[in-house]
């Protein structure tokens, strides 16, 4: 049987809330509100924005590639972010190494 976290996990609901800032923060620096991000995500509105800020709800692979568009940040750097947060152990398995919280976001060329 395979072992699947629970999202009541401690250092999964950390990642999680790590997650959510680090989506905010891009969100914020791309001059964008709750309700754009929703609109241009799929999301339902700007609560599920704030559950996904927050921590509580994580996003699906698609929305995580809609909101990379719509805050104009490099793929690349975007998706390892993400998978640190949302998948620790294949980020390292991958990576060999562990995010550096001091990285700071690489911007699209427009």
């Amino acid at each position: 049987m395979a072992y699947q976290k629970s999202t009541t996990d401690p250092q999964t609901a950390r990642l999680r809330k790590e997650a959510g800032l680090f989506l905010k923060k891009t969100r914020e620096a791309a001059g964008l509100s709750g309700s754009e991000i929703a609109k241009l995500t799929g999301l339902g509105g700007r609560q599920s924005v704030s559950q996904v800020e927050n921590g509580w709800m994580r996003l699906s692979e698609h929305r995580l590639e809609a909101w990379c568009r719509a805050v104009k940040m490099d793929p690349t750097f975007f998706a390892k972010r993400i998978l640190s947060y949302y998948e620790p152990t294949l980020f390292k398995m991958i990576f060999h190494e562990e995010i550096g919280k001091n990285e700071t976001p690489n911007r699209k060329a427009s």
